[in-house]
């Protein structure tokens, strides 16, 4: 619940906003370059959530020094993430055969996590997925709400974008994301999220925001 806090918002910046970031941050290749490399990180990013949730698991296992039961998961989400991998190489045209092949890698861990889940079972007992899931939830819809606006101007921008100096662009890029950071937060603290109380604390600008909130 906690890494969600993080990842999530992440996974959704990756996703919203990958053109904008590569287009950025790696200098001296073309504008075309830089997108089509955020367009591959945004492919990833719908992974990335799942993606840490099941590297936390496996440490699950670990923790109960069992390094046989997470197998076949292992095998299930390489299966999935190879077999995919095959059919984008032979659908998609060429120039999209990588965006394909990070869709691949993320899907995998989405079909993957429920086994994985049932997998520890064994060991844990019954775990409270719906309480789990419906924090991720909220999460993610705090997040969509903090950034997709911030998503629509940058496509308004997309084309002023390739010929805008660095330094506009870098400033962009850092005002998108303390106001995408600033409004996730926001959200996912009037929807109630426990979890976004506990990273306030570890920042001093939200926790004085937060601690004026409950004073009122």
């Amino acid at each position: 619940r906690m890494v969600g806090v993080i990842t999530i918002p992440a996974g959704m910046a990756f996703f919203l906003l990958g053109p904008l970031m590569t287009s950025t941050i790696f200098v001296g290749i073309s504008h075309a370059d830089g997108m089509y490399m955020g367009y591959v990180l945004s492919a990833l990013g719908i992974g990335l959530v799942t993606f840490s949730i099941n590297l936390i698991l496996l440490r699950g296992f670990n923790a109960f020094e069992d390094t046989k039961t997470q197998v076949p998961s292992i095998i299930l989400i390489n299966l999935v993430s190879v077999g995919l991998s095959y059919l984008f190489l032979n659908i998609l045209d060429p120039k999209w055969v990588t965006v394909g092949l990070g869709a691949a890698f993320s899907i995998s861990y989405v079909v993957g996590l429920p086994y994985t889940l049932h997998l520890l079972k064994r060991h844990t007992g019954e775990l409270h997925i719906k309480e789990f899931l419906g924090q991720h939830l909220k999460l993610i819809a705090a997040s969509f709400i903090a950034m997709f606006p911030l998503y629509l101007i940058a496509q308004f921008w997309q084309g002023i974008n390739e010929f805008s100096p660095l330094p506009i662009r870098a400033l962009q890029l850092l005002v998108f994301i303390a106001v995408g950071a600033i409004g996730y937060f926001v959200v996912a603290q009037r929807m109630k999220v426990a979890e976004i109380g506990v990273i306030m604390e570890y920042l001093p600008g939200l926790r004085g925001l937060s601690k004026g909130k409950k004073d009122k």
